[in-house]
């Protein structure tokens, strides 16, 4: 069986995260670029661009902080279920050498 860490997607992941982070870096780097061009009015094709990658850049971020709550939900939630299953087998009759004569 192939672990995560040797898997593809363990080497597949690192080179997402940098095709996102180089989404955004350009997104920005074209809202700062266009930010005061020559508007033709209706219909400008560059504030659409602008537009757009300010949209981009609003739904990566929106993304990234519900992919980071998940994220901290889910290690809290794999934290208590440790922590009770480590009380559970604590508290059995074995561990307090009950002897059971029925």
């Amino acid at each position: 069986m192939v672990s995560a860490r040797n898997g593809k997607h363990f080497r597949l992941t690192p080179a997402i995260a940098i095709l996102i982070i180089a989404l955004v870096v350009a997104s920005l780097f074209h809202i700062v670029l266009e930010a005061d061009h020559d508007c033709c009015g209706e219909g400008c094709h560059v504030c659409a661009g602008i537009m757009l990658c300010s949209e981009t850049v609003r739904k990566i971020g929106i993304c990234a902080f519900l992919l980071s709550l998940v994220y901290g939900m889910s290690r809290l939630a794999a934290t208590c279920l440790k922590s009770t299953a480590t009380a559970f087998a604590a508290a059995t009759p074995v561990a307090f050498r009950t002897r059971l004569n029925d």
